[in-house]
């Protein structure tokens, strides 16, 4: 794989990186950044540079992605976004169906959530949403990562805090 390291920034430069609108939780109060990770370092906003190559051969053209993360109610939230390297139109989803059940293994299905479709990603144990994932109007990729399985409705109030 060819390309530079992630790296700490703000949300500004790496709107100017990536040409496009980063949303963000700023102004949800429930929503705290910088937050510490695992590993000791406390992160904010790290933008990731394009991939160029993959095993010597030339990657799709994209423009990098930027991390969010925030802490909310005590739970770690990463928010990745990145340009669709096929432009606009619709997310393009395939989901694998399994002839026998896989144990443990995170369930994905396209869910109408608040009127709009996400690709969600829910908990086999439980059925809380783990990530959920959907594409802008403008042909942005944004995915939420959650670190503690969330329900519902505070998903569905996070992306209504996006701005």
């Amino acid at each position: 794989m060819t390309a530079s390291s992630p790296y700490e920034t703000t949300v500004s430069a790496a709107e100017a990186k990536l040409g496009f609108h980063v949303q963000t939780l700023d102004g949800y109060a429930a929503a705290k950044t910088p937050v510490t990770m695992p590993d000791g370092r406390t992160q904010s906003v790290v933008f990731h540079p394009p991939v160029t190559a993959i095993n010597g051969k030339s990657g799709a053209h994209n423009t990098g992605a930027v991390a969010l993360y925030y802490s909310v109610s005590g739970d770690r939230i990463e928010i990745v976004e990145q340009m669709d390297p096929n432009g606009s139109g619709p997310l393009d989803v395939t989901i694998k169906q399994f002839d026998q059940p896989v144990p443990g293994l995170t369930k994905a299905a396209v869910e109408t959530l608040g009127g709009d479709q996400y690709l969600v990603f829910r908990s086999p144990s439980d059925g809380a949403i783990v990530a959920i994932e959907w594409k802008t109007p403008e042909g942005v990729i944004v995915r939420i990562n959650c670190s503690q399985p969330l329900n519902t409705d505070a998903v569905v109030s996070l992306i209504q805090h996006l701005h």
